[in-house]
């Protein structure tokens, strides 16, 4: 069994995510980033041994995950949104951070 890898180091993909946030024009909470972050590293930790994504690196997980998800949020409308898409846990997490109290289905 091989050690598991050392806590990669999260200040660079906390100020990408608050570069994302602004430019998306999208506020988090400093408690949401820190979900967020702690989010991806789990999937970081996890994906190494089960393969629940193709990217690898943490910025690449931040912009095709995360900030591509966050993307979204300023064009829902209302307080229910379907999940359609194949990458449930990826994509509906983030935006369920965003939109609390939103029913998805």
């Amino acid at each position: 069994m091989k050690p598991p890898a050392p806590a990669p180091d999260t200040g660079e993909i906390e100020a990408l995510l608050g570069e994302g946030c602004i430019a998306l024009g999208i506020h988090l909470t400093p408690a949401q980033r820190a979900q967020l972050i702690d989010y991806l590293v789990l999937l970081s930790r996890w994906n190494r041994s089960f393969n629940l994504t193709a990217v690898r690196d943490l910025r690449d997980m931040l912009t095709r995950h995360v900030l591509d998800s966050l993307s979204v949020l300023p064009h829902l409308k209302g307080r229910a949104l379907a999940d359609v898409g194949p990458n449930f846990f990826v994509i509906d997490d983030p935006a369920r951070l965003e939109r609390l109290g939103a029913k998805v289905a």
